[in-house]
């Protein structure tokens, strides 16, 4: 079976190469349109096996489409073969050979009601009902941003109020649909799952580029507040997930409202975004084959770089956005928080140093007279925790090998948030 699509690689490409053909070009305006025509598969289904979402393949001007099986861990991105008809591969982003064929079953108003799974070695396929999940829109302001984003809330909201959500982005250009599968299996779980464009991304207004830590943080403390006013919402039960750079964005907003009752951090957090900067540095330098003191000179730069933003950060007039994010100590934030914390880190993580990251987060709470913390550190977990091969930078990047998250991530990550978003009484 031949797909009609570019290979990820090509994908990548066009999207950071300022300078394309125009084939190329045509192939991405192809890609773009078909993408929109999919747009409404995006969502939760529930099969035999439990949930299955499908979620735009990074922000939400990605025309790719991919598919989590919350039940086995596995990623896979759709490829297109026909109309209402996707193929996947071995491997997150390998279209062949085909190991899995999904086919969009819609209703009579044409509305996509189901997905049919079919894999060669299983008989019969498998049918994956839609789950009618609510979309809200959301509108909020903070310190001059205007910021929309999008509540997804379980499918009967007449049994609310629910525990509630704010997923902190990661670093970069990240919007409400960068977090891929994550916010429709949680709102499946019970949820209620606040998504927002980061500022200067999406529909949302400001910048996040030239700004530190603390107004990234302000703006996931309006979030929460926000959700706080809303009947669909618990409002003693409102808990931050953080992703990479929203690892230390989390307690910082939790510092900003006492309505913060439990964090989880995946892949940051821990240390500063300085350390994590040296360690990726690190990292690159050893697949490269740098040794002895051409490894420490590289490493030495790294080190170079951060005390010089670090220097620069305590001028904020002569500090840019990076100086002051890679200099911010999370120590003391994560010393006033009370509340359960769950960090869930890859032991093979190039952009963070997880083990010790994880230790020095675990070792700080407790410190400060918080026992309600849980580590999780995966064997052979890459950032994001997706699961590793041979655990190298370039394994990463070109994602070559990688089939899914590492194994128990949603039964780690949905019972520790059942466990922590139990009614409490509120703190003082």
């Amino acid at each position: 079976m031949r797909l009609k699509t570019t290979p990820l690689a090509l994908a990548l490409m066009l999207v950071s190469i300022g300078s394309v053909s125009g084939q190329q070009r045509a192939t991405a305006a192809r890609d773009t349109a078909r993408g929109r025509a999919n747009a409404d598969l995006v969502g939760l289904y529930e099969g035999p096996r439990g949930f299955i979402a499908i979620s735009p393949l990074g922000g939400g001007g990605s025309t790719r489409l991919l598919l989590a099986d919350a039940a086995s861990d596995q990623l896979r991105m759709l490829f297109p073969v026909a109309a209402d008809s996707f193929a996947a591969g071995p491997e997150i982003a390998k279209p062949e050979p085909v190991q899995l064929t999904v086919r969009v079953r819609r209703s009579t108003d044409r509305r996509v009601d189901a997905l049919v799974l079919h894999r060669p070695e299983k008989v019969p396929d498998e049918l994956a009902r839609r789950v009618p999940l609510r979309a809200v829109p959301i509108v909020f302001t903070s310190g001059g941003a205007h910021l929309l984003g999008t509540l997804l809330l379980p499918p009967d909201s007449r049994r609310g109020p629910y525990p509630a959500l704010v997923l902190a982005h990661g670093s970069e250009d990240n919007d409400r649909h960068s977090f891929g599968p994550v916010p429709y299996v949680l709102a499946g779980h019970g949820y209620a799952v606040l998504v927002f464009d980061k500022r200067g991304t999406g529909a949302s207004s400001g910048s996040w580029r030239d700004v530190g830590l603390e107004p990234l943080a302000d703006d996931v403390a309006a979030a929460v507040k926000l959700l706080a006013t809303r009947a669909e919402v618990d409002a003693r039960r409102i808990g931050i997930v953080g992703f990479s750079e929203g690892g230390w964005v989390a307690p910082l907003a939790a510092a900003r409202t006492p309505l913060v009752r439990f964090i989880v951090t995946i892949s940051g957090g821990g240390l500063t975004k300085g350390d994590a900067y040296v360690h990726k540095a690190r990292r690159l330098a050893e697949e490269s084959g740098l040794t002895g003191r051409t490894l420490d000179s590289a490493v030495a730069a790294a080190e170079t770089t951060i005390a010089e933003s670090r220097e620069r950060a305590r001028d904020a007039r002569s500090s840019s956005g990076f100086d002051r994010r890679v200099s911010y100590d999370p120590t003391d934030d994560w010393r006033r928080f009370k509340g359960p914390v769950l960090a869930m880190a890859g032991a093979d993580d190039v952009l963070e140093p997880a083990a010790r990251s994880t230790a020095w987060l675990e070792r700080t709470l407790r410190q400060s007279g918080n026992l309600d913390v849980t580590v999780k550190l995966f064997p052979h977990g890459h950032h994001s925790l997706l699961l590793g091969v041979t655990g190298t930078p370039s394994e990463f990047a070109t994602m070559r090998g990688i089939s899914q998250l590492v194994p128990g991530y949603w039964e780690v990550l949905t019972g520790w948030l059942a466990r922590a978003s139990r009614p409490r009484p509120p703190r003082d």
